[in-house]
């Protein structure tokens, strides 16, 4: 079991390994994973069938 000391000295050691942790390293991998994600979402709704009448 670790000590409470050394968790208090270094917080950002245990998100080094995590989704957050990499994205807040490579702050440019996480603006083009947003940047696909919107454009999924651009494309998705031209896909999207929309009714205003219903049969």
């Amino acid at each position: 079991m670790t000590s409470p000391d050394r968790k208090r000295a270094d917080p950002a050691a245990r998100h080094r390994s995590d989704l957050v942790g990499t994205f807040a390293a490579h702050p440019v991998a996480m603006n083009l994973l947003m940047v696909v994600m919107l454009l999924a979402g651009a494309w998705a709704l031209t896909k999207l069938n929309t009714q205003f009448f219903p049969t």
